[in-house]
């Protein structure tokens, strides 16, 4: 028998993919922290509002930059008009 004569193999339906089962994470997930600690953790926020952490000392005061040295632009006597112009 001549082998193109032969019906095409037949391809078993691919199965749908199984219902992604849960990975076991390497972590587990987290408990929520017993009540105790939450009421801490509000404690410390409130806290923060109320009271900032110490922020870093302020860099020393820094010389007056140029633009603050320069005469502002209403200081200075407006240019003349150029000849011409009124």
């Amino acid at each position: 028998s001549c082998i193109s004569k032969l019906p095409p193999p037949i391809i078993p339906p691919i199965p749908n993919p199984p219902p992604p089962s849960p990975i076991p994470s390497p972590l587990p997930p987290r408990p929520n922290p017993p009540v105790p600690v939450v009421a801490a953790l509000v404690r410390l926020n409130k806290g923060v509002e109320k009271a900032p952490a110490p922020s870093p000392p302020a860099p020393p005061p820094s010389p007056p930059a140029d633009w603050l040295k320069r005469p502002r632009l209403a200081d200075k006597p407006p240019p003349p008009n150029p000849p011409g112009e009124r």
